[in-house]
């Protein structure tokens, strides 16, 4: 586990629109290592979600080699969120459309 930890922070959306996140994974110690991710709802004012700047490998490795597993495709969120659609009689349908992974990229560009 990380040795941070960032507030929730809470985007307001509407269903039925798409919601770009975009993502900036840095691995390195407190002082390169970066973690951000923001979305942009369609029409809407882009989100900060968070904005790590520390330690984003195990502290116990003296040599980390990058990252074993990455899920891209996987929906953390509160089962509020998720049984709403449910309870107004609908199902949740969830999209996922145009995942682009970049290398080099710098981290502030996000």
């Amino acid at each position: 586990m990380a040795p941070w930890k960032e507030p929730n922070h809470h985007v307001p959306f509407s269903f039925g629109q798409w919601l770009p996140l975009e993502t900036s994974f840095t691995e390195g110690n407190e002082k390169s290592g970066s973690f951000r991710a923001a979305v942009a709802p369609d029409g809407g004012e882009r989100a900060v979600l968070f904005d790590v700047h520390n330690i984003t490998h195990d502290p116990a490795n003296p040599a980390p080699t990058g990252l074993k597993h990455f899920s891209p495709i996987k929906l953390y969120t509160s089962g509020t969120l998720v049984n709403w659609p449910k309870s107004q009689g609908h199902a949740l349908v969830v999209d996922w459309d145009e995942l682009e992974l970049w290398t080099g990229r710098p981290p502030d560009s996000l």
